[in-house]
């Protein structure tokens, strides 16, 4: 599932607006242990490009403690 949510991401990375839905849905379908590795993925990626997208989005969607993003 991860490696599908990634290339779903990679396809919508053009689109602000799309990327942060992708990236809500992605984090609502993946299992806990899932999330950590996919949301290590997105900030190496994308948080050059959406910092404040990927801090709102992981904040509000996928809290977890010690995290920084």
């Amino acid at each position: 599932m991860i490696t599908h949510q990634k290339q779903i991401l990679q396809q919508v990375d053009h689109n602000p607006d799309l990327f942060k839905k992708e990236l809500v849905k992605s984090l609502r379908w993946l299992q806990d242990y899932e999330q950590t590795q996919f949301k290590k993925w997105v900030c190496e990626k994308y948080y050059h490009q959406y910092p404040v997208i990927i801090n709102q989005v992981l904040d509000e969607y996928a809290p977890m403690q010690g995290d920084d993003y």
